[in-house]
């Protein structure tokens, strides 16, 4: 297998040696300086390139390889990483994709040639505070690229039709959810709206994520269906136990102690 790059870097060698620039093996963080890449239109740009180099009194010419390897090959694999599967519904981690995987394994078995080549190069040099960028990939790893590419792109598309949007709760649906969450004691111990959410939230997390649009509907009709048909027997309630233990002999503090209400809720009775 002919390593293509590797004889391009070697006719670049030589042009530089002609130059006296030395070449050496490196690499350059780009963040920390203005970056011009050179647009690669024929052979002789290489050769415009170490020119300019010289030109501008550079002493030497960095250049960073980038070997084909199974680091390389998993960078185009077109599968999700867990991370991002992580952040997708659960039926589409779950989704078979035999066509797509098959595809992309048989990309990986007509290149498993490739391993150990170069798949890219990149020269860099600084003149004037600018750093000039010289870059090269190889025509089979381009045409590879492409071709998972497409492959992912057609594996979003998959996903995206999977993605089935969840429609909107029915009234009877809000209804009933209402009527379970005015029941419930962490709710109807709530003094304002931002307690009732969290109420609601903790009694259906999964209701509250997908139905977000429909949450004050749904607390609305619970804390009417608390205060106008739930509240008043629980005040009856509350009131008989109150005299029951008035008639034991308990005095007001104590039986606000025993039922855990306000000692003025026990006046209102006694």
């Amino acid at each position: 297998m002919t390593d293509e790059l590797a004889k391009e870097i070697d006719q670049i060698s030589k042009e530089a040696n002609e130059l006296s620039l030395p070449i050496v093996i490196g690499s350059l963080d780009e963040e920390k300086l203005p970056v011009v890449e050179w647009e690669i239109g024929s052979t002789q740009t290489s050769s415009t390139y170490l020119a300019l180099a010289k030109n501008l009194g550079c002493t030497f010419v960095v250049l960073e390889r980038y070997e084909f390897d199974q680091e390389a090959l998993n960078d185009l694999n077109p599968k999700p990483t867990e991370e991002e599967n992580d952040e997708k519904p659960e039926e589409v981690q779950n989704a078979d994709r035999p066509d797509l995987e098959r595809r992309w394994e048989k990309l990986v078995n007509e290149h498993a040639s490739y391993v150990g080549l170069l798949y890219a190069f990149d020269l860099y040099y600084i003149g004037d505070g600018i750093c000039h960028k010289y870059d090269r990939e190889a025509s089979w790893y381009t045409k590879l690229a492409e071709a998972a590419s497409a492959l992912k792109e057609e594996m979003r598309a998959t996903e995206a039709e999977m993605e089935v949007e969840i429609p909107d709760l029915t009234e009877v649906e809000i209804e009933e959810t209402a009527t379970q969450l005015a029941h419930d004691k962490l709710f109807q111990s709530a003094t304002n709206q931002n307690a009732r959410r969290f109420a609601f939230k903790k009694k259906f997390p999964q209701i509250a994520d997908e139905h977000h649009a429909q949450t004050t509907e749904i607390i609305d009709n619970a804390k009417g269906i608390f205060e106008l048909e739930l509240k008043p027997e629980l005040e009856k309630t509350l009131d008989t136990q109150i005299i029951d233990l008035a008639k034991d002999g308990l005095h007001k503090e104590q039986i606000a102690k025993k039922l855990r209400i306000p000692v003025s809720r026990v006046k209102k009775v006694l």
